[in-house]
């Protein structure tokens, strides 16, 4: 890896790029992940990071924890006196990793890959066992909650669609409120009347909406009564600004397994309007009223602001332009006349 002529290391990058998602890789938060030099880390830019002695080339987060917390200023940085700007570093630190985590915990153990890509001095023959352990990952080894929407789904998902789900998902958009409810509906974080019932057997396991069927995840999301006009109205819009028609299937809406290439999904305004429109079923979650049209364009809207935002700085208006012009043709024609 240190040696990019090296004829096979453009190969092994390519299958890196393509392969790199699957959780038996690197899954969750690695204890490599990068503190300095990273650019959603401020002081990472720089050259150092409160003079923190560093194993390798930068400063990996599993160095910044002791027993499984966050280590403490004394600890991380030891010195006699501490100016100002190391404790505001520190704070940006604390903030910085508190957010990375909210999701998912550090894994302070790693796994097969990992450890060989940091071994030093790399054994003998390394680009070649790292192709082969990439090549093996070529089938995705699925979470253990996968086992329990599969229980649950009458159409089962396989396991080469459950990777597509976590490449889509893993770069579904540039809102982390997006990112964190599409990764709560896949990891099954969302109570539901059922799993209450389950723990406080006086609860109810019907849903709190319809108050007449089971309250399973399926149907809190996608089959419960009060969110067919929703769901339908939304699913019109869509095939109206896109062209795309999904049809009534929850396979598309809520796991984005749309016949399309995943690349060519990942970039095209379909997947944000099913994001925003799914991220407002939690917003309403124990409440008996549907979300509204109108919210899902106040919630689409947020997204597109972000992506303005983020593209306008990047100076790449062409690639906003291209994924957001039906959009505004759309909002155009809703907009009441002069």
């Amino acid at each position: 890896m240190r040696s990019p002529e090296h004829p096979t290391a453009p190969q092994l990058l390519r299958l890196w790029r393509e392969v790199r998602s699957r959780p038996d890789l690197s899954p969750d938060i690695s204890p490599l992940y990068p503190v300095s030099h990273n650019p959603d880390f401020p002081p990472g830019r720089q050259q150092s990071f409160l003079d923190i002695d560093t194993d390798g080339p930068y400063l990996h987060i599993a160095r910044c924890y002791t027993d499984k917390e966050l280590s403490p200023l004394t600890s991380l940085a030891p010195r006699s006196a501490y100016t100002p700007l190391a404790y505001f570093k520190y704070s940006q630190l604390t903030h910085f990793v508190r957010r990375l985590t909210s999701t998912a915990p550090v894994r302070f153990t790693m796994t097969v890959f990992e450890t060989l890509c940091t071994m030093d001095p790399p054994p003998t023959h390394v680009l070649s066992s790292l192709y082969s352990l990439l090549l093996s990952s070529s089938q995705p080894k699925v979470p253990s909650y996968v086992s329990k929407w599969q229980s649950e789904l009458p159409d089962p998902i396989s396991e080469d669609d459950w990777g597509k789900i976590f490449s889509i998902n893993k770069y579904s958009s540039m809102s982390l409120s997006v990112q964190l409810s599409n990764f709560k509906l896949l990891s099954r974080w969302y109570l539901t009347p059922v799993r209450l019932h389950r723990m406080f057997p006086q609860s109810t396991p019907q849903c709190w909406r319809c108050l007449a069927d089971t309250g399973t995840y399926l149907h809190l999301w996608w089959s419960c009564p009060v969110l067919a006009t929703y769901w339908s109205e939304i699913l019109a819009h869509v095939a109206d600004i896109t062209g795309f028609k999904s049809g009534n299937s929850y396979h598309l809406i809520l796991f984005h397994l749309v016949p399309l290439p995943v690349n060519t999904y990942k970039t095209s305004l379909l997947l944000h309007l099913l994001n925003a429109a799914k991220s407002l079923i939690p917003r309403k979650w124990k409440q008996t009223a549907a979300p509204t049209v109108k919210e899902w364009i106040e919630a689409v809207e947020r997204i597109r602001t972000l992506e303005e935002l983020h593209y306008s700085l990047e100076n790449q208006y062409q690639k906003y332009f291209k994924t957001w012009f039906w959009w505004s043709e759309f909002l155009l024609k809703r907009s009441p006349p002069p």
